[in-house]
């Protein structure tokens, strides 16, 4: 009775809504359910579409406020799968094969993709009558592994040789889809997209999910089926987010992976007060002017390498190549671009991102083509050119000091002494640089050029100690000696400028062991002859490192203007310019005094243990010394010599970071410490190593 009267009982329709909208409600939060680090990266995502909009205002285009504006009205799992799909090294993508936790319906968040037209669909069908390239590229993309392939070939009773390579089974598959053959197969689709075949017409395969017929159905049907929606980022979408992301971190290293990875915890930056005071690009124009200059620079870098392939085979091929790629470097030095005063309200640092800053590094690059060609008439036209313009200031003194050795090569001496005096007077040419050209003058001013010697010459450092082991070259392979020379030594003797008598020593290491040049002057340097110096080979990284970290509060703690524009940087963005020191200069007093006074070791602990683990320019990897190391290190230099090695740093960075020397040696009982730069049989000084030595 009681059953009865309850099924006569009204339902309540406004009850049983409400209870459906709840149900609907929980369901939809638990699609939108993302993971905190994924909500922390689209939070990300949005604060850096935020502050390009704002910031670089002239910079984007209608592409980039269409991509905001869409963007904005995706929901969070749309948003996410949209970024993660901008990060792939791929075109196309197939919505069966998608598999992520934080994207619960992977089918309806691309048909949002879709409708927003941030995507654009691929039907598969159509590709059996579309270009051979196509039909490869989708195939490629969409079947991640050889094993998917191999699956696929077999829906299409196509049995694939056991140890064909990807590629071969990517061609046979996409000639397959565009084939007109009807095929009657069964075929399942798995959990992860793989399909399985048998003959029968009714078999289950491999997969795990229901199966589907496909009586008589085309290859295309088939991989239409397995694949479900195949689709792609839209082209003028895919190149706004990039451009976004460019304007956003300037640096071409960063990308959205630099997010996934801070908020994952893989990498963490310094802190500094960000401080834009001003917007980079001028206009838009600018903007594309300099990303076709990015594009003109990833050419002659491809350029280079495969000429490099072409030079012992085809020596004319190799110089078209490389001919072809410095055009836009060459036009812009032949329509007086250069020559163009920049906007003087413009930081320094600031000016590399713009078109003819890279042309200018460009052209640099092209003249060391010429003169590997030793085409020197044409490398000094083009170095005449390079000064006589406004751009890369830094790099002045390279060009005067090659287009002094180029006068040379073509039998003009007094032309090269001349030019080199002329330089000297160059405000804007660095210590090192200073003192090679000072070394030219002293080469090239023999009488009768010259019969007086200069007022500096007493000025001039001594040439350093000079160390000579002797060792016997070990055979090699190709590969080996490309990367580096290696020895098997067999004695060692010292030798100085200075002619004295010296008598071979055997060295520790043994006659049939192979090592390089660098160990084999280490284990010399460690032998009771060398001195029982201890030593790494570092190449100035542990130089870098003593600069990061003691260097710490005058690189992350000032509020220079512009030179901190994202919380994603590893060093200010002026640590290259000659204006660094400039605009911190009374920080830098400080440090290199209490430096200078034997502080030294007190500091690196005290930044070691406050920042160990931060991702900062020069320091790299925070394993490859210790704390004690460092603090031995700088000890045997002493206060004056590790002051004087920042200091030098401080003024220039870029130039005397590229050139240090190779190992450094100390010994902590007589507490000293000295540098050695290491040369083989093949190799010898170069001008820039001797000044940086100095």
């Amino acid at each position: 009775d009681a059953a009865d009267a309850a099924d006569a009982a009204p339902i309540d329709l406004d009850a049983q809504d409400a209870l459906v909208d709840t149900l609907r409600a929980i369901a939809k939060e638990h699609r939108d359910n993302l993971s905190q680090a994924s909500r922390r990266f689209l939070d990300r995502l949005k604060h850096v579409f935020q502050t390009v909009e704002t910031i670089e205002r002239r910079a984007i285009g209608d592409d980039e406020l269409a991509l905001f504006r869409a963007f904005e009205r995706l929901t969070p799992p749309a948003q996410l799968l949209f970024a993660r799909l901008s990060l792939r090294n791929k075109t196309y993508f197939a919505s069966n094969k998608i598999h992520t936790s934080d994207v619960h319906d992977v089918q309806k968040t691309v048909r949002e993709l879709l409708a927003a037209e941030l995507c654009a669909p691929v039907d598969v069908m159509d590709l059996k009558s579309s270009p051979a390239s196509l039909a490869t590229a989708v195939v490629d993309d969409v079947f991640s592994n050889k094993a998917e392939l191999i699956d696929m070939l077999a829906a299409m009773n196509k049995p694939a040789k056991a140890n064909a390579k990807r590629d071969e089974l990517v061609a046979v598959v996409s000639r397959g889809v565009r084939s007109q053959q009807q095929l009657k197969w069964s075929f399942v689709v798995g959990r992860v997209g793989r399909v399985g075949a048998t003959a029968t017409g009714t078999g289950t395969g491999t997969g795990t999910s229901a199966s589907a017929s496909a009586s008589a159905s085309a290859p295309a049907k088939l991989m239409s089926d397995a694949c479900g929606t195949v689709f792609k980022i839209d082209s003028r979408r895919l190149l706004a987010f990039h451009r976004t992301i460019r304007l956003f971190f300037l640096n071409e290293g960063h990308s959205l992976g630099t997010l996934y990875a801070v908020d994952a915890g893989a990498i963490r930056y310094p802190t500094f007060p960000i401080t834009r005071a001003r917007e980079v690009f001028p206009d838009r124009s600018a903007f594309l002017e300099y990303e076709q200059a990015l594009l003109d620079a990833h050419a002659l870098i491809g350029a280079i390498d495969r000429a490099g392939a072409h030079r012992q085979a085809d020596r004319d091929a190799s110089d078209e190549i490389l001919t072809a790629a410095l055009a836009p470097a060459w036009h812009f030095l032949d329509t007086q671009s250069n020559k163009v005063p920049p906007d003087p309200t413009v930081p320094p640092f600031l000016r590399q991102y713009s078109a003819r800053w890279l042309h200018c590094v460009q052209a640099t690059v092209g003249v060391g083509i010429l003169e590997r060609q030793k085409n020197y008439p044409t490398a000094i036209e083009r170095i005449q050119q390079l000064l006589g313009g406004h751009d890369c200031s830094e790099r002045r003194g390279h060009w005067w000091i090659r287009l002094s050795t180029d006068l040379e090569h073509v039998g003009r001496p007094t032309d090269a002494l001349e030019l080199a005096e002329t330089a000297l007077a160059d405000p804007a040419i660095a210590d090192h640089e200073r003192l090679t050209l000072r070394k030219r003058v002293l080469k090239l001013s023999k009488p009768p050029r010259r019969w007086l010697k200069p007022a500096w010459k007493d000025d001039m450092p001594s040439d350093p100690r000079i160390v000579t082991i002797h060792a016997a070259a070990q055979p090699s392979t190709g590969a080996v000696r490309q990367a580096r020379v290696r020895y098997a030594p067999l004695y060692a003797t010292s030798t100085t400028t200075t002619p004295t008598a010296t008598t071979p020593t055997t060295t520790t290491t043994t006659p049939t062991s192979t090592i390089s040049v660098e160990q084999l002057a280490l284990d010399y340097y460690a032998s009771d002859t060398g001195g029982n110096w201890d030593g790494i080979h570092t190449e100035g990284r542990i130089f870098t490192t003593l600069f990061t970290l003691l260097l710490w509060p005058a690189l992350f703690e000032l509020p220079v203007p512009d030179a901190f524009r994202t919380s994603l940087q590893t060093a200010p963005l002026d640590l290259d310019s000659p204006g660094f020191s400039e605009c911190r200069t009374a920080k830098i007093h400080e440090i290199l005094a209490a430096v200078r006074d034997g502080h030294a070791p007190r500091l690196l602990e005290e930044r070691w243990t406050t920042h160990h683990g931060v991702n900062a320019r020069g320091i790299g990897n925070w394993d490859q010394w210790n704390l004690d190391q460092l603090k031995t290190i700088v000890r045997c230099l002493g206060g004056a010599a590790t002051a004087s090695i920042l200091g030098i740093l401080c003024r220039d960075y870029r130039a005397m970071t590229a050139g240090m020397p190779d190992l450094v040696l100390w010994n902590a009982d007589r507490c000293a410490a000295k540098l050695s730069e290491v040369k083989s049989q093949r190799d010898s000084l170069r001008y820039d190593d001797r000044t940086i030595g100095r």
